[in-house]
């Protein structure tokens, strides 16, 4: 059975979780030609939060949140996009790797030791749906994982 609209009824614009509303109203009225009284608007996916999880010399595991619960019922891919930081402190245009992959936590493998990268992603679905790129995150390869943290005091004591 159709939905049916009276002249002046109101129509609230809202997204499911995980999805932000571009419009430019959250409702709309019914106008007597039959039409709505603006756009209906369309609904994007929320851009990713980025946590680096655990770095060495040559690779980077992170983790992508998002607020989408996955009640659109897609396959949701996570991707990241990764940038060595060149001089002015500004991520190269020419060397950005992208890895995506279906789980939340992605590695990034044979990275520079001692280069500090620009971290950033994306969630894409089956319905050709892409959040804009989320926050940026810094960090630096460790040259040496494993080695000892110098004392505080600067100076080392052998007995």
């Amino acid at each position: 059975m159709p939905t049916l609209r009276t002249v002046g009824s109101l129509a609230t614009l809202t997204c499911r979780r995980g999805y932000t509303f571009n419009g430019n109203g959250t409702w709309i009225e019914c106008l007597r030609s039959g039409n709505w009284s603006d756009a209906i608007g369309t609904c994007s996916l929320d851009a990713p939060d980025i946590t680096v999880q655990h770095v060495t010399s040559s690779s980077v595991t992170v983790q992508i949140s998002s607020a989408n619960d996955g009640s659109n019922e897609t396959l949701t891919t996570y991707c990241v996009v990764l940038a060595p930081i060149m001089g002015f402190g500004k991520p190269s245009d020419q060397k950005r790797t992208t890895s995506c992959s279906p789980t939340t936590e992605l590695e990034m493998a044979n990275l520079t030791p001692s280069t500090a990268y620009h971290l950033t992603g994306y969630i894409s679905n089956d319905k050709d749906e892409h959040s804009t790129l989320g926050t940026p995150v810094v960090f630096a390869t460790n040259e040496h994982p494993t080695s000892p943290s110098p004392p505080a005091s600067g100076y080392s004591t052998t007995q």
